[in-house]
């Protein structure tokens, strides 16, 4: 038995694998294994991975027909030998000291796992840029680091983010417990199921404000990106339920807490898909929340009133919802098209949806940036675009900004804009015309 079994599930992924491996086979920490899951990749990957079994005793490689990213990592899991399972993915990285220093944590406090903050990255060499992720965002529930918790003694321990890489798993934990991944072709999201099966079964839960991870989030082929996989995270919540019926436990507020969820996930869904899917989405969308209401599973009143109006009007009628919050009219496309740049003043939930409709109408190439009034002394990021303070940008003087801000605050925005100079622009509210 070694002290930590790695598992990297890969799938086409010879471009940035070389970085990810040689991170592992780094460590620090020298008693590991590495246990490669070749997903039937077309590409060099199964060269890759064999030119370093050959090269280090550790690394053992299983190369197998496509069937997607559970239910390699649950084969993965299944050959682990270690003491503790980690996770990395085939465009990610990781600090050469992770596995020791987690390992060493999980040991001295006995938990069932030890999962520690991040970095997401973007871009190569001198031009790569980071952006630090807390697993906990709210300073609310900063005191949750550094102690063993429970989701049972304190439900804020939910509130951490839902990713399954930046940690370490007591093997024994996982398989007692009958801990996997759903298993489905071609889907993505799946690692939201195996979160939620770790946080309710988990009885000592260790999490760091110490980043380990390195993420890649400037990956074009990345499933998060994907614009046709529509229904992927429709089906891993109802993965997610059943489980949460299954267990028996503590059933009400589970099920509460992953239709908030999913109303967010949703929502982010629809700023992800292609145009063409918006409609099929949203009244599948629609038909879960209104039956998860009737059924006395979610009450609304967990989410913030504007996200209880958005959720209203989509229950009240898809149509509207799409028109109001993903639909640009025949005069703002004119007047898109007819601009020399484009701007997006706001970077909240309307900056995204803004963005999301830009993309997904085919204008992306007139977008100059994001502009923000204050970063607030740290770098900001909007999928991939790192924003920019209105004091520092110094684009085209006819830069038509979309204002994707509340519209309390608007009319703050334009006297802003017209401070620098900058006289078109077109509020959100408006851009339905």
């Amino acid at each position: 038995m070694c002290k930590v079994s790695v598992i990297v599930p890969v799938y086409n992924g010879e471009k940035y694998l070389k970085e990810c491996m040689d991170s592992i086979l780094n460590q620090s920490l020298v008693d590991i294994e590495i246990i490669c899951i070749d997903d039937g990749s077309k590409d060099k990957t199964p060269e890759i991975l064999d030119t370093y079994a050959k090269r280090d005793s550790r690394v053992k490689v299983v190369h197998k027909k496509n069937s997607g990213y559970g239910a390699s990592v649950n084969l993965g899991f299944s050959m682990a030998k270690g003491e503790y399972i980690g996770l990395v993915e085939a465009d990610d990285y990781i600090d050469k000291n992770m596995y020791l220093e987690l390992y060493e944590k999980a040991k001295i406090n006995d938990a069932d796992l030890v999962k520690a903050d991040f970095h997401m990255f973007y871009g190569e060499g001198a031009n790569r840029r980071f952006i630090y992720r807390a697993l906990f965002e709210n300073d609310s529930d900063k005191d949750l680091y550094n102690k063993l918790v429970n989701y049972e003694e304190d439900i804020r321990v939910l509130n951490n983010y839902v990713v399954t890489w930046a940690g370490l798993y007591k093997t024994k934990f996982i398989k007692e417990n009958h801990i996997y991944h759903n298993e489905t072709p071609g889907a993505a999201y799946q690692d939201n199921g195996f979160w939620y099966q770790v946080m309710i079964n988990a009885k000592k839960i260790l999490f760091l404000n110490k980043p380990y991870y390195f993420v890649r989030r400037d990956n074009e082929s990345s499933s998060i990106y994907d614009p046709n996989k529509i229904f992927c995270t429709n089906r891993e919540y109802e993965f997610i339920r059943s489980y949460i019926k299954s267990k028996g436990k503590n059933t009400d507020v589970l099920l509460q807490f992953q239709w908030k969820m999913l109303y967010k996930t949703h929502e982010n869904d629809m700023m992800r898909i292609s145009k063409e899917f918006y409609r099929v989405f949203a009244e599948r969308f629609r038909d879960e929340f209104l039956t998860a209401i009737e059924s006395k599973e979610f009450d609304p009143c967990d989410l913030s009133p504007l996200e209880q109006k958005r959720l209203n009007i989509l229950l009240e009628n898809p149509e509207k919802y799409i028109n109001l919050y993903f639909y640009i009219g025949d005069s703002t496309q004119k007047l898109i098209e007819n601009a020399n740049k484009i701007a997006i003043y706001g970077g909240g939930w309307n900056g995204r949806r803004v963005l999301s409709i830009i993309r997904n109408y085919g204008y992306l190439d007139k977008l100059n940036g994001i502009v923000i009034s204050d970063l607030k002394g740290k770098e900001q990021v909007l999928d991939r675009f790192f924003l920019k303070e209105i004091k520092d940008i110094d684009f085209e003087k006819d830069t038509l900004f979309i204002l994707a801000v509340q519209e309390k605050h608007q009319n703050d925005i334009i006297e802003k804009l017209k401070e620098y100079g900058y006289m078109n622009w077109i509020k959100c509210q408006d851009i339905i015309q």
